[in-house]
C-alpha cells in the first residue's frame, strides 16, 4: 500500500512540474479567430476558389510550435446526431501567417460541402460545428471550440 501511496504521489509531482514548467516557458494552443462562412450557407453554393471549395469554410488560427497540428471536426445537428467527421485526428498543415518570438501564427482552413458521411445532402436546420485541436509534438495541450451555425438549400 505504501508503494502505491509513494508512486501515486511521485506521478502527481511529476505532472505538476510539467504544467508549471508549461506554464512558465510555453503559451497554451489557443483556437484563434474561428470563423464560418457564409453562416447560414447552402451546399449547392461554390464560395470557394477551388471546386473542392463548396459549402462552408471553417477558417482559423492557432499559435504552434509546429508546423502542423492534430484536428478532429465534426458537425452534429441540434438533435446531437453526428452528420459529419471532416477530420478524425489527422495531421493538418497550417499556412503560416506571421512568425514570432515564441511561437507562429498558423491559418487553418476547412470546408463542409453539406453532405453527411453517408453522402446524403444535410437537412435545412441548425447545426453544431465540434473542433478539437492538440499540438503535434507532446501532444500535451490541446483545445475545444463548439460553434453554432445554419444550412439552407
Amino acid at each position: 500500500m505504501k508503494n502505491i501511496t509513494v508512486l501515486f504521489l511521485l506521478s502527481v509531482l511529476v505532472i505538476s512540474l510539467h504544467l508549471l514548467s508549461a506554464q512558465a516557458g510555453d503559451r497554451f494552443l489557443v483556437i484563434n479567430d474561428l470563423n464560418l462562412t457564409p453562416n447560414p450557407f447552402s451546399p449547392f453554393s461554390n464560395y470557394g476558389i477551388r471546386e473542392d471549395e463548396k459549402g462552408m469554410r471553417i477558417s482559423f488560427t492557432v499559435d504552434t510550435h509546429s508546423t502542423f497540428v492534430w484536428i478532429t471536426a465534426r458537425i452534429f445537428n441540434a438533435k446531437g446526431q453526428l452528420i459529419r467527421t471532416l477530420k478524425e485526428w489527422e495531421p493538418v498543415y497550417g499556412d503560416r501567417i506571421m512568425r514570432g518570438p515564441d511561437e507562429d501564427l498558423y491559418e487553418i482552413n476547412l470546408w463542409w460541402d453539406g453532405y453527411s458521411d453517408f453522402n446524403r445532402i444535410a437537412n435545412n436546420g441548425r447545426y453544431i460545428l465540434h473542433l478539437h485541436v492538440s499540438d503535434t509534438e507532446a501532444r500535451t495541450f490541446s483545445t475545444e471550440k463548439v460553434v453554432p451555425f445554419a444550412l439552407i438549400k
